[in-house]
């Protein structure tokens, strides 16, 4: 069943909150399922990002199709993003002021179980690129280790081009495999 949420029905705010109050749900645990475990990652920054995408995207299409597939994109979207960001600026721990002395930040170690369900989390995106086709496969996860498509062209002996398309096609791949997968297991 094809479902559609058309935020014009209403006063932009408050259809905003409608939709969020009954598919947040989705944005929260896809984010925290993928940043919750990073150290230098807020997972409330990554939904608040998220959420302005959201409203941005109401404001321009006018309606959505299928709301909760749509929302778990935007927030994987999101959540990569923003650990490209912090891996562009190579962010390191702060350091937290004690008296006359600077003590390194220690992020606390995840819960064994939460350790674990990290691990799966892992395991089922490696098994999503596995299935992708070889160059799409090569494509994305040099993209995913932060090679932009032009360093992607010259490291696999391609045009910028191609490798922006296998990387696009790649990554929509992935996306579509591991939304099966959610809504699947949800």
């Amino acid at each position: 069943m094809l479902l559609i949420w058309n935020p014009m029905q209403g006063h932009g705010k408050q259809d905003l909150d409608a939709l969020l109050e009954e598919y947040g749900h989705i944005l929260r645990r896809a984010i925290r399922g993928v940043a919750g475990s990073h150290p230098c990652l807020d997972p409330d920054e990554v939904e608040q990002e998220a959420r302005i995408r959201v409203w941005r995207a109401l404001r321009r299409k006018g309606s959505l199709q299928q709301p909760g597939p749509y929302l778990y994109r935007i927030a994987i979207s999101a959540t990569f993003d923003a650990l490209r960001r912090l891996k562009a600026r190579r962010e390191e721990p702060l350091a937290v002021v004690e008296g006359p002395k600077t003590v390194p930040f220690r992020p606390q170690r995840p819960s064994p179980e939460r350790a674990a369900m990290d691990r799966q989390q892992l395991d089922r995106i490696r098994s999503a690129l596995d299935n992708l086709p070889i160059n799409r496969r090569r494509a994305v996860r040099l993209h995913l280790q932060g090679f932009t498509t032009t360093e992607i062209g010259r490291l696999r002996g391609w045009t910028e081009a191609k490798a922006r398309n296998l990387v696009y096609r790649g990554l929509a791949d992935l996306r579509g495999q591991l939304e099966e997968e959610f809504l699947e297991m949800a």
